[in-house]
């Protein structure tokens, strides 16, 4: 029975451990992209780059006009026809589909496992 107790909270300990180091790193992960991002020479190539793909491809410009599109009618707050309110009506509901999509792809990966369960077993039963 204490055995038991006492891997319990061993695992418990080291559940707390690895959330609070993830934490930590993908903080100080997410700092370091939201700086790289904001530079202002990369933002200026990816501008240029994406003007060539949107040239070569029609449909990516489409989406992205969309995208923005919906991006400022979403900070408006005011409907004045019944079309803005379909229209309203219909961007949520795109949008919500869109997010159903993203997380049915989206993994969760199982935490690693404590250094004595990594090991290799072998049980010989020949004799």
């Amino acid at each position: 029975k204490e055995y038991f107790k006492r891997k319990n909270e061993e695992q418990e300990s080291r559940d707390r451990y690895l959330t609070l180091t993830y934490c930590k790193l993908s903080s100080a992960w997410n700092r370091k992209v939201d700086r790289i991002e904001g530079n202002k020479k990369r933002r200026e190539r990816e501008a240029k780059s994406r003007e060539m793909y949107e040239k070569l491809f029609p449909e990516l410009r489409k989406q992205r006009e969309d995208k923005e599109r919906n991006e400022r009618l979403g900070t408006r707050g005011t409907v004045r026809s019944d079309q803005e309110i379909q229209d309203v009506i219909d961007r949520i509901q795109e949008h919500e589909l869109e997010e159903k999509k993203m997380h049915s792809y989206a993994v969760v990966p199982p935490p690693l496992l404590p250094p004595e369960d990594r090991k290799r077993k072998y049980m010989n039963k020949n004799g």
